[in-house]
């Protein structure tokens, strides 16, 4: 996505943004924002919407191979004030995907900032420090840590099981 696509792209949502903002009350606008760290608080409704835009964008860009494209649409939404687990999620595959593994690691720290237990963002970070980052220990932690959170959102990952037998054993073989 070029600088001047994505220029208009951010140009038309914040538009949208707009003007929903001017049709609510200004007691409402007041008491419906999403806390975010834009420039300007998103209302709820309007906040929801256009997550699920930037993410259904984020989702073609990188189905499409379009990597770089991924980490700068989730820029753009950090500065239009949308700023979630999930598109910090995407732009750090899109991120692992361009062999940047120090700025995959930021984003997925950055989407579990805003969701600790964001489920992708957890596995995909285990696997990050287990097979890019070789760091087993840290590895074993975001395992445990996402089979914690598949248990309390009632949830299983059958692989998972083998996964951590496999990096116990492995630790075992370091020393660790």
């Amino acid at each position: 996505m070029t600088k001047h696509c994505n220029y208009y792209l951010t140009l038309l949502l914040l538009t949208i943004v707009i003007s929903g903002c001017s049709s609510l009350p200004k007691q409402e606008q007041q008491d419906e924002v999403v806390q975010s760290t834009g420039p300007e608080p998103v209302p709820v409704d309007q906040g929801l919407a256009l997550d699920q835009t930037y993410f259904d964008q984020a989702k073609k860009l990188l189905d499409a191979n379009n990597y770089e494209g991924v980490v700068e649409l989730n820029n753009s939404a950090v500065e239009a004030g949308i700023n979630t687990a999930r598109l910090w999620n995407l732009s750090g595959v899109a991120n692992r995907y361009q062999g940047r593994l120090k700025e995959a690691e930021k984003s997925y720290q950055a989407a579990l900032s805003h969701n600790p237990e964001h489920l992708h963002s957890l596995m995909n970070l285990a696997i990050l420090y287990d097979i890019y980052l070789q760091d087993l220990t840290k590895a074993m932690q975001y395992y445990l840590t996402y089979q914690d959170a598949l248990e309390k959102q009632g949830k299983t990952n059958p692989q998972l099981k083998n996964w951590i037998a496999d990096l116990k054993s492995r630790l075992s073989k370091t020393g660790s």
